[in-house]
This record gives structure tokens, C-alpha cells and sequence, in this order.
């Protein structure tokens, strides 16, 4: 039988287990399916998906102050001067 020899266990990426989960990825046999391209994708990002399950780092609060940073500029149509584009920065980001 192809693809996985053996399954994913489901709490892998919760308890952490970066050996499981890279001995599963690389113990993947190709199947000629659309999951072939996402084990690929995986395999390539292996080393990213490690640090991202042994550190709790995470950027998701800078990019949700980007995000409404940018709706503001895209809704505002422009401010009489900079330091009012600041102000409202600031009272997003409070």
C-alpha cells in the first residue's frame, strides 16, 4: 500500500512531536494524487515546521496591527497632514 506507512497521530503538533511528525512526512510514498504535491511542499518547509512546534513565537499580532493599518489608509483617502495619519495609528494600536 502507498502513501503513509504509518498514520499521523492527530495530537502529534500539540504534544510537539517533531520526530513523528518528520518521520511520517519522510516515510511518505507517492500516490499519484494531489497529496503527493503537499508532502513535497512539507518535506521542503520541514525545517520551518520544526521550529514552529518547538517555539511559541508568533507574528500574528504584528500582522493583524498591519492589516488595520491598511484598512485605514485604503478607507481614510488621506489625511490633511502625516501626524494625523499617526494619531489614528496610535489609536488603533490602544
Amino acid at each position: 500500500m502507498r502513501g503513509f506507512t504509518k498514520p499521523i497521530k492527530s495530537f502529534t503538533l500539540k504534544q510537539r512531536d517533531v520526530d513523528e511528525l518528520n518521520s511520517a512526512i519522510f516515510a511518505y510514498e507517492n500516490t499519484k494524487t494531489a497529496m503527493d504535491q503537499t508532502i513535497r511542499t512539507l518535506r521542503h518547509s520541514a525545517h520551518y515546521i520544526a521550529n514552529s512546534t518547538k517555539y511559541d513565537y508568533s507574528n500574528g499580532p504584528l500582522e493583524g496591527i498591519n492589516r488595520k493599518i491598511k484598512n485605514l489608509k485604503r478607507s481614510c483617502c488621506g489625511f490633511r497632514n502625516f501626524e494625523n495619519l499617526l494619531h489614528r495609528i496610535d489609536c488603533i494600536r490602544a
